[in-house]
């Protein structure tokens, strides 16, 4: 059976089975998290914008200081 990943890197991202169950994981991690429930990114906030990025480097550039974890 194929799987369905975000990205060309499965190695890095998870695999899902379908888009269905990717959008699952994403309603999970946002509304009950862990905030890394899905892999190292993590949802955060930046001017009212929902991102997903790494919360110790968020590569925003000048967004990057105002980079707020969801949870």
């Amino acid at each position: 059976m194929d799987k369905w990943s975000l990205l060309d890197e499965p190695a890095q991202k998870p695999e899902y089975l379908s888009v269905a169950a990717h959008l699952e994981a994403v309603h999970h991690t946002l509304t009950q998290g862990p905030a890394d429930g899905m892999d190292p990114d993590v949802p955060g906030i930046v001017w009212g914008c929902l991102i997903w990025d790494k919360p110790e480097f968020p590569g925003l550039d000048e967004a990057a200081e105002h980079w707020a974890p969801l949870h």
